[in-house]
């Protein structure tokens, strides 16, 4: 085992070094609080309320007052709640509200801890890929990936992809006005794809993922959002098709029927190896205009 001598070290550069080292070891302890406070809805609580006390933020969440003080310490001391020592009591501030409270906000960050929660939850098995080399499927990870991933990425479809980023693709947003059948690669539970539904009622959409559990969430809010097919042809009268890890004979690329839309190889087999859903992102797909066919001109 190589061995360092203290001689060598720089005073200097380990100090700075052990400072950002217990920042990061401070960072990932709270995000464990961060999620708390996001599950059990205490900063929703808080954002509404004014100045509580730990007993008083208790009570409106239904949690026991002793666990609510420790954690709004460890909040206050990380600057995500304000503590005012004359009163005693916390409030979050209308920024950090925005951030933390409104899932609607395009700064909310909530989804983010549930990935982060997920990434560590997947150590165990990257551990052991590092020694053998295989992959880890997108659909093995833990279900809080597929949901942080959602809702941290949700807000900002909701502000952009109608808004923005499909006016910016050239002659797609007149397509899908006039009518055009389009294929949402990587749909995970179907956020952008019933967006698209809503906002261009001529066309249908045709939501693909890897993940079956993604693909059953995603149909339940399609059906709620007023925007599931009725269309036989369109596996379970969804919109949202499924195309899982599993190899097997549903999962055959080719085009889908009365569509004109063709799914390739790499989106209908296995997924490729990797903890990121960057593999499903638009650095991977063909060109919008390639997936996008008129149904009348």
């Amino acid at each position: 085992m190589a061995t360092t001598s203290q001689s060598s070290i720089d005073p200097e550069k380990l100090q700075a070094f052990m400072g950002k080292a217990v920042g990061d070891i401070g960072a990932g302890m709270s995000a464990a609080l961060v999620l708390i406070g996001d599950r059990l809805g205490l900063y929703k609580a808080m954002a509404a309320a004014g100045p509580l006390t730990p007993a008083e933020l208790a009570v409106k969440t239904s949690t026991h007052e002793r666990y609510v003080r420790e954690w709004l310490n460890n909040q206050a001391a990380g600057g995500y709640v304000h503590y005012d020592p004359a009163t005693q009591k916390y409030d979050l501030p209308p920024e950090q509200a925005f951030a933390l409270a409104d899932e609607s906000s395009p700064a909310f960050v909530g989804g983010a801890f549930q990935i982060i929660a997920a990434v560590m939850k997947a150590v165990p098995r990257m551990e052991e890929n590092f020694r053998t080399g295989k992959g880890l499927d997108w659909c093995d990870h833990h279900h809080d990936l597929f949901l942080g991933t959602e809702r941290f990425f949700r807000p900002n479809y909701a502000g952009n992809l109608v808004a923005s980023w499909i006016p910016s693709l050239d002659g797609v947003e007149q397509k899908l006005k006039v009518g055009a059948n389009a294929a949402d690669i990587g749909c995970g539970l179907g956020a952008s794809t019933i967006l698209m539904a809503q906002a261009f009622p001529n066309s249908r959409f045709w939501g693909f993922d890897f993940h079956a559990k993604s693909i059953e969430i995603a149909r339940q809010r399609a059906q709620a959002a007023g925007v599931a097919s009725r269309d036989e042809n369109i596996l379970n009268i969804s919109r949202i098709v499924p195309r899982c890890c599993s190899n097997n004979a549903a999962n055959a690329p080719g085009s889908i029927p009365g569509t004109g839309i063709n799914v390739p190889t790499r989106y209908t087999t296995k997924a490729p190896s990797t903890n990121s859903r960057r593999n499903l992102s638009s650095d991977n797909l063909p060109a919008p205009r390639a997936s996008i066919t008129p149904e009348r001109e």
